[in-house]
């Protein structure tokens, strides 16, 4: 080895990355390798990097980095817009919930008065927004009028008339009692400030303060920390307004008293029932998807069993079989009204879920994408079939889920993983690491048991599960959830925006399936226009690739949860007619999330993405 650096930027505190440079040899000194190929190869095994002068053994080093308790990490990042927020009123576009002078009410706004952007225009409603001001403005059919330190304001269709001064507006829209109108005309009628962000992401900040947030420093920068970044700051105002935040002890509350019954996790039984009902009426998507299905079934039920090798020395592939076949048999079990087929279905799921559960580990230290991916399929396993399995089957998948999966996100986090920072360069793995932690819990975490972790401390499932979710929401709140502002677009490119977006769905799903409620996360920012993204960027031989993302054309099933979720018959149209361009097999959680009525064929697309980059 010619050299190790050890690189340290901008005298951050610990070690950024470290750098392995291989001796440089000529070609004609190489010796050959096993297969005739003259190479060189750098092997690094269990290194440690550490602060001092003295070399210590392995012991002292374990004793070094595990921590007392796994159950104190806290990612929070400690930021505060309060003191920015004082006396204002603070909204997001399309969001019906406000902050006034810092306190949150959810649904203050009528449906049809959320702020809105149309063309450069940010529209608020005048007459609520007013009101908070303590400015009393009537609205009669087309006409607003008010009077604002004994000036008369006028507002009608395109126009507003402040003090005798006309304002033009072509947005200005009258609703049943209020008037959508420019952000800007209204702080001219009731004299205050307005700020909105520059990158779209929909922030509106009414009030005294003329630049509550400074854009000059709303930057990507790995260099700024969080704390320094008004990127954060912006986005800690929109989190404060759009999320719920519960901790993740109210969360397992809310678990434990709703008392949801299984299937609780994705799909109800009473999912399964419709769908059963759609293809008793012989609905012909939903019929021609479950034939799709039940030939996928038949080869899942002659598949091989998972193995834990690692074909390219650091991947456990088998992780990817794990989750597909266990939906695509847990579906047909659940519409099966064969008692010979759906004994073959669960058998063959157990074989699966058991032989992963029977792994020594799920290779969370070379690939814990691998971890999440069989932790997701065996709880949709243990939830999907709760029923049909024993006791003692129950218990064997829960102390997998737990041992295997959970446990060692909690101490991945512990040390502080890189996948629950992923800043500056957006990236899946918080998504799918994280989701799936979310996903479990949702199938688990109610159950009575007590765990001994590996420091040694002994807590209950509610206890261990409510801090897996403190640091699974901040994770996902800071640094992935409002990158689908503004539009919707990815910036790892089409193939992973599909993969992060399934993790996305599946979590969001689970909460509103298991809890009653996602706390917001589907009210994201961005998150009802993304699933128009690959449409734009998929053409007859494939789709733009950017990033490392493939060309493969891209269609995803969460594009129908969108649809349906927010009522969107165009979007449910253009994926039901890419379905029958692209001859795509129907799959399980599309007829999950189908709506019959909702399919109008060849509807046209025309718009633009914005990535918010720079």
């Amino acid at each position: 080895m010619d050299s190790v650096k050890l690189s340290n930027s901008s005298s951050a505190i610990g070690i950024n990355y470290v750098r392995i440079r291989p001796k440089r040899n000529l070609p004609s000194t190489l010796t050959n390798d096993m297969n005739g190929t003259k190479s060189f190869t750098t092997l690094v095994d269990n290194m440690s990097v550490y602060t001092g002068t003295e070399l210590k053994t392995v012991d002292e080093l374990l004793a070094t980095v595990s921590p007392d308790s796994l159950m104190d990490f806290n990612n929070d990042l400690g930021i505060s817009v309060k003191d920015r927020l004082g006396g204002a009123l603070t909204m997001v576009v399309n969001s019906s919930n406000v902050l006034m002078d810092n306190v949150r009410t959810a649904y203050a706004i009528a449906e049809w008065n959320k702020p809105q952007k149309v063309g450069e225009d940010t529209l608020v409603p005048l007459r609520f927004v007013s009101q908070y001001f303590g400015v009393d403005v009537q609205v009669n059919g087309g006409s607003a009028q008010a009077t604002v330190d004994g000036q008369a304001i006028v507002v009608t269709k395109g126009q507003a008339l402040i003090a005798g001064q006309s304002y033009l507006s072509p947005h200005i829209q009258f609703t049943s009692d209020d008037v959508l109108v420019p952000a800007n005309i209204v702080a001219a009628i009731i004299h205050k400030q307005v700020y909105t962000d520059r990158k779209g992401r929909g922030l509106i900040v009414i009030g005294d303060k003329t630049k509550p947030f400074d854009d000059a420093l709303d930057v990507v920068d790995e260099n700024i920390k969080a704390k320094d970044n008004e990127k954060f700051y912006i986005e800690e105002a929109i989190k404060e307004i759009v999320y719920d935040r519960p901790t993740g002890d109210e969360a397992i509350a809310q678990l434990q008293n709703r008392h949801a019954q299984h299937p609780r996790i994705l799909a109800t039984q009473s999912d399964f029932t419709r769908i059963k009902s759609m293809l008793g009426s012989g609905e012909a998507t939903i019929t021609k998807w479950y034939e799709d299905i039940r030939k996928q079934g038949e080869q899942n039920l002659l598949l091989s069993l998972p193995t834990n090798d690692l074909p390219d020395g650091r991947r456990m592939v088998s992780s990817r079989q794990v989750g597909p076949l266990v939906i695509n048999l847990g579906m047909l079990y659940h519409l099966s009204d064969d008692p010979l087929k759906k004994e073959q279905y669960k058998q063959r799921i157990w074989n699966e879920v058991y032989t992963v559960s029977q792994f020594h580990d799920w290779n969370e230290e070379n690939e814990f994408l691998n971890t999440a991916e069989f932790m997701e399929g065996l709880a949709i396993a243990y939830d999907w079939l709760y029923d049909a399995w024993t006791p003692e089957q129950r218990g064997i998948l829960e102390n997998a889920i737990l041992q295997k999966g959970l446990v060692k996100t909690l101490e991945a986090y512990n040390k502080n993983v890189w996948w629950i920072q992923t800043y500056p360069r957006t990236n899946n793995w918080n998504a799918v690491c994280n989701g799936a932690a979310i996903l479990s819990l949702m199938a688990i975490g109610d159950v009575d048991k007590d765990i001994v972790l590996p420091s040694g401390e002994k807590v209950t499932l509610q206890k261990f599960g409510g801090k897996v979710l403190d640091i699974a929401f901040n994770a996902l709140e800071d640094y992935i959830l409002l990158e689908f502002t503004p539009d919707g677009a990815w910036a790892e490119g089409p193939s992973y925006w599909g993969y992060t977006l399934e993790y996305i769905v599946k979590l969001i799903s689970s909460m509103e399936t298991a809890l009653g409620t996602s706390y917001g996360y589907d009210q994201t920012p961005g998150l009802n226009k993304t699933a128009y993204f690959p449409s734009y960027l998929t053409g007859p031989v494939g789709s733009l690739n950017y990033g490392d993302a493939s060309n493969g054309k891209i269609s995803s099933p969460e594009e129908l949860w969108i649809a349906k979720k927010f009522h969107d018959r165009r979007l449910a149209s253009v994926h039901l007619d890419n379905k029958i361009k692209y001859k795509n097999a129907g799959s399980e959680l599309e007829m999950l999330w189908y709506e019959p009525g909702s399919y109008t064929p060849g509807q046209k697309l025309g718009r633009r993405f914005q990535l918010c980059l720079f």
